[in-house]
């Protein structure tokens, strides 16, 4: 079943998205999309920060960071295609409007080596196949103490939040959407 996404806030405001259309990908629903970011604006103010987005599939989530006024997104992902193309558009309108940078890198997550640490992670990876609880054990090396994590991942699915605080869990049909800050994980 196809749907329409765009950009819901910020200087990319309407901006329609390419969606994947590999059938494995399962691209989040924008009503989705939009209870994540609710939940992270009354967390975060997102001008000066540095957001990951890891299985970033259309970069929508991403997008969506810089759209509302993150200072630098990288998105992330074995197939860049969409993102790609997404984010060129997305990039001439951040540029019009001087404000953040969007970057692009080609790798499956699982096998990145995270060069810099984020104040904000947003990962939507494929669901059943453990990697949301991958990612969270990697979460010192990945950002900074305090960051900011928003995950989807099928519902039903139990994470260990060791290392975070305050994780809020919102039910969207098939998924589950955590929002939650990462202090600190013990070796």
């Amino acid at each position: 079943m196809a749907f329409e996404e765009r950009i819901l806030a910020g200087v990319c405001k309407g901006k329609r998205l390419v969606l994947p259309r590999n059938q494995e990908v399962r691209p989040s629903k924008q009503r989705v999309r939009q209870g994540v970011f609710n939940m992270l604006e009354s967390r975060l103010d997102w001008r000066g920060l540095r957001v990951v987005d890891l299985c970033t599939g259309s970069g929508s989530w991403g997008l969506e960071a810089a759209s509302r006024g993150a200072k630098y997104v990288l998105l992330l992902d074995k197939d860049l295609q969409p993102a790609r193309q997404n984010a060129a558009e997305c990039c001439k309108m951040l540029q019009n409007a001087a404000a953040g940078e969007v970057a692009l890198v080609q790798v499956d997550v699982r096998r990145w080596v995270p060069g810099e640490k984020f104040d904000v992670v947003l990962a939507d990876p494929p669901y059943g196949k453990g990697m949301v609880q991958a990612l969270l054990r990697r979460a010192s090396e990945v950002s900074v103490p305090g960051s900011w994590w928003a995950v989807e991942y099928g519902a039903g699915e139990e994470l260990d939040w060791s290392g975070f605080e305050g994780v809020a869990v919102r039910r969207h049909g098939v998924s589950e959407v955590a929002v939650g800050r990462f202090v600190t994980r013990n070796p």
